[in-house]
């Protein structure tokens, strides 16, 4: 899963756990109970960032030139705010 995270979503998950990226994740995932995703019910690309509606999470993408990666997970919509993620870059 490292791999798939957008370089400034991994340092901020480092730095916020103060240890490396898979440690980062299982403790993000252990202490936030982040949901298993679930089936993919939509996506939207706007250029080089993408939203993807799962069934239990909405996570946000960016386009880099090694392809899409994660840049935050863990998300719930808001009403008339922006969704608040557990995992997202600085």
């Amino acid at each position: 899963m490292c791999a798939a995270l957008a370089p400034a979503t991994n340092e901020e998950l480092e730095q916020s756990a103060k240890s490396g990226c898979v440690q980062a994740i299982g403790q993000a995932i252990h202490e936030q109970e982040l949901p298993a995703a679930g089936a993919v019910q939509g996506v939207d690309v706007y250029g080089d960032q993408a939203r993807v509606l799962l069934e239990q999470d909405t996570v946000f993408l960016a386009h880099f030139s090694t392809g899409w990666k994660l840049t935050a997970a863990g998300c719930r919509p808001r009403p008339q705010r922006p969704y608040q993620c557990e995992i997202k870059g600085g």
